[in-house]
């Protein structure tokens, strides 16, 4: 029999074991407006710490996001006020920090932060991240979120899980969305992205031979690859030549 002292002791090793576990983990997100030209095309875009896609995020299930946004657009031809949402994480008693402009915030004005809290709660995955302020997500504010499980039951199946095997998929325009989205919402089909991307690269009909997205392997080894579409619009089929994969749950 345990006794009561016994099991108390339990109860407070377990306590501070699960603390340890637990840790507060820190992005800065500073949104600015940059040129880039994922498919050869130069073009101003809304970009998180002057990438696309944005800043990978990576966390355990324990975790608490702590993401600081700093809002530096000044681009008169694309929004200048910002807001973040978190596609896929449940925000039970977080509303708050969801994101959707007008609806659980108020966007974030240029010149302005905010550092969303967000408790993981024993979340894991792969999600992903995007601006949620009207169209602005289509000039580039995207990026992914990867929440790695340590005792995700499949570990046994994968030698390798890292940032280099995050693949995202995404449509790029040469026009800015504001403009897209104008033309769109005045009852004309849906727009026809310029090009189509991997991790931020592509190519587009008569543009210049852009070198494509690479992702180098070692022959044997087995890779988990997190593949998440991160499009306005588009829908991709995705496979690997010559080569057998064997699809997932987006956990």
């Amino acid at each position: 029999m345990v006794s009561l002292t016994s099991s108390f002791k339990l109860l407070a090793q377990f306590a501070v074991f699960s603390a340890v576990l637990a840790a507060d983990v820190n992005y800065v997100f500073n949104i600015a407006n940059g040129n880039i030209a994922p498919d050869g095309f130069t073009r101003p875009a809304v970009l998180v710490n002057g990438v696309f896609p944005g800043t990978l995020i990576e966390a355990t299930p324990a975790d608490t996001l702590h993401i600081t946004v700093n809002n530096q657009l000044t681009n008169p031809l694309m929004r200048r006020s910002t807001s973040v949402h978190w596609h896929g994480l449940f925000q039970g008693r977080t509303a708050s920090e969801d994101g959707p402009a007008m609806v659980t915030q108020c966007p974030i004005a240029p010149g302005h932060s905010y550092t969303y809290d967000i408790p993981l709660r024993g979340q894991a995955g792969t999600h992903w991240y995007h601006s949620h302020l009207s169209s602005q997500y289509v000039d580039g504010l995207r990026g992914v979120i990867v929440v790695r499980d340590p005792n995700d039951p499949h570990l046994s199946l994968y030698d390798e899980d890292n940032a280099n095997t995050v693949i995202t998929l995404g449509d790029w325009y040469h026009n800015p969305a504001p403009g897209i989205q104008e033309i769109y919402m005045a009852g004309n089909n849906e727009p026809v992205p310029d090009s189509g991307t991997i991790n931020g690269r592509g190519r587009y009909i008569g543009g210049p031979t852009v070198q494509r997205t690479r992702v180098n392997v070692v022959q044997g080894k087995k890779y988990r690859l997190r593949v998440v579409n991160i499009s306005a619009y588009s829908g991709f089929t995705f496979s690997i030549e010559g080569h057998s994969l064997t699809p997932g749950h987006h956990c």
